[in-house]
């Protein structure tokens, strides 16, 4: 897994205004380590995770924190970005797809398949689709993307980074 890049999904960020999340600070402590370290941010060479990061975000523009959020998550963004093609009929896009669960948002799958494919860290706090299902993911991407990603929930990812 590559220590240079980092996929976020956009739950982490929306998480960052949730007090039941981020009660302890700890998503906060991540987007400053990450900026630190200057890891680049993955995402889909469509645009997808962008696309879904700006819709989302802008519903908390009037939260009090935003200004705080606004400046380190515009500090990574202005980082250089991975960019990477979604393969929609490929092996590896077939095997996540029958791994992340049912009733999961095309984004989900998305991101996870941006994970393996960049081999990197995804951060997420989906459970339920993702950081619950990782050993399958990782089998996943080693089985066909000959990579090894990892999936960890924000609160591990500031923890052991």
């Amino acid at each position: 897994m590559r220590a240079d890049a980092i996929t976020l999904d956009t739950c982490v960020l929306e998480h960052f205004f949730n007090p039941d999340w981020n009660g302890d600070g700890h998503i906060s402590a991540l987007l400053g380590k990450l900026l630190a370290a200057r890891r680049s941010l993955c995402f889909d060479d469509q645009q997808r995770l962008a696309g879904e990061m700006h819709h989302r975000l802008s519903h908390y523009k009037q939260h009090r924190e935003f200004q705080n959020f606004g400046r380190m998550l515009m500090g990574l963004l202005t980082l250089p970005k991975i960019e990477i093609k979604v393969e929609q009929g490929s092996s590896l896009m077939d095997c996540l797809s029958r791994n992340v669960g049912r009733g999961t948002e095309a984004s989900d799958l998305v991101v996870v398949f941006v994970a393996c494919a960049t081999d990197t860290l995804l951060v997420s706090n989906n459970g339920r689709h993702i950081t619950d299902r990782a050993a399958r993911l990782r089998d996943c991407a080693s089985a066909h993307a000959g990579t090894t990603p990892d999936f960890w929930n924000s609160a591990t990812a500031n923890a052991i980074l």
